[in-house]
């Protein structure tokens, strides 16, 4: 199970939080639990790291707050069955999810302690996510069956669009058998253009959606979406809503989070291996020698056609240090370097980069992209069993959303 454990980390490390010890004001109650301000500030605080800021700040606190509350509902439910998880479970998917990170546990822990997050929250979160996927593996194993022909028409199908646009999307649907559905979705279109926020608003109308109605969560291809749905969203920003959609059982609104271009697609990523080498200043270095010193590494790094030449002509600096960095994922790395990284060829030496104890040359040694879609039977088979145990995980979080009592109280803008 550990594909699994892994997928459901990923997948809900930066949205799905644990809920911390109450502290200061409430935002939320969800049946016998609080949310405090604290914590969805604190929430905010990692997902704005983690995604260097690509969200709209308000797009970011309504997400974290559904994702609070929803943890909240996780525990809940694992209390009631007895779920338990050990200590080395939970340091096993710690270190996973720093992994994913590209970082050993030390240094996630060390990342965390640098930006004031306390390592409490993301094991509680941890824990949370073991909670659940313990108790929906548990719950629907026996339901989830892959036959040979599922996996033979994945194995057919083209890519899903890798070379087109693609919109993230949710939705607020409103079924045409309740009662004054037309007037209650020229309601909830009030509150939206008064500044409400969408994810406050989907969770006091979440129905259940009958099997016709499409599932519009999550990434989507523009080319493959209904033609209503692409003239509603031609003017749409990021963090924008369309108009009412009537369709053939209810009404529905989009929100559209996020949009990248086929650059961009989530099946791809870039991997790249470089050298990086440290020149720190002797102990009382005046100017004088820090300057000398940039001159001898200016020397090396122009001098330098290999990784080997590079170590081999470093050593003749007193404490110099490599450090050989393999396959790492572009996009998690620090925006500045990814920009030097960049600009280099294979074995090409950076500048002597200047920082407070000394000079830093980097050197890319392989870089490589990576095609991320499934290859062989036995992964597609895994993936899609893990797809259909999510699918079952969504709906049994609409059923506790559903009959839980969840007030949110006015937020602070």
């Amino acid at each position: 199970m550990r594909i699994f454990n892994s997928l459901f980390l990923f997948t809900f490390c930066l949205l799905f939080s644990p809920v911390q010890a109450y502290k200061g004001r409430v935002i939320a109650v969800v049946n016998q639990q609080m949310i405090s301000q604290s914590e969805l500030d604190a929430r905010v605080k990692l997902l704005k790291l983690m995604t260097k800021n690509r969200f709209p700040p308000k797009t970011l606190k309504n997400q974290v707050l559904k994702t609070l509350i929803e943890e909240a509902l996780m525990r809940e439910i694992g209390k009631k069955f007895e779920v338990e998880i050990s200590d080395t479970e939970l340091q096993q998917a710690f270190t996973i999810l720093a992994e994913n990170y590209q970082m050993t546990p030390k240094k996630f822990q060390t990342f965390l302690k640098k930006n004031h997050i306390s390592e409490t929250i993301i094991k509680k979160h941890i824990r949370s996510t073991l909670i659940w996927r313990q108790f929906i593996s548990g719950r629907y194993h026996s339901s989830v069956q892959v036959n040979e022909k599922e996996v033979q028409e994945r194995l057919k199908a083209p890519s899903s669009c890798p070379q087109e646009t693609q919109l993230l999307l949710t939705d607020i649907f409103i079924p045409d058998h309740i009662p004054n559905a037309e007037n209650t979705t020229q309601k909830i279109m009030k509150s939206l253009k008064s500044g409400e926020s969408f994810a406050k608003i989907s969770l006091r109308h979440c129905y259940s959606q009958d099997k016709e109605e499409k599932e519009s969560i999550g990434w989507k291809c523009e080319k493959d979406l209904p033609q209503n749905w692409k003239t509603a969203l031609q003017k749409v920003p990021e963090g924008g809503f369309t108009q009412p959609i009537k369709e053939t059982h209810g009404y529905r609104i989009l929100y559209l989070i996020n949009k990248r271009d086929a650059q961009a697609s989530q099946h791809t990523k870039k991997i790249m291996s470089f050298l990086q080498v440290v020149y720190p200043f002797s102990l009382l270095a005046d100017n004088y020698e820090k300057e000398e010193l940039y001159k001898k590494v200016k020397g090396i790094s122009q001098n330098a056609t290999s990784p080997a030449v590079l170590k081999s002509l470093s050593q003749k600096i007193p404490l110099a240090n490599h450090h050989d960095i393999k396959n790492v994922q572009v996009d998690h790395l620090p925006p500045e370097l990814q920009d030097l990284l960049e600009s280099l060829d294979i074995f090409e030496a950076s500048e002597p980069i200047p920082t407070p104890e000394g000079f830093v040359v980097f050197m890319v040694v392989d870089q490589k992209t990576v095609n991320t879609l499934d290859s062989s039977p036995e992964r597609i088979r895994t993936r899609i069993r893990e797809e259909k145990l999510m699918g079952f995980a969504k709906k049994e979080m609409q059923r506790l959303r559903k009959g839980a009592y969840i007030h949110i109280l006015d937020k602070d803008d």
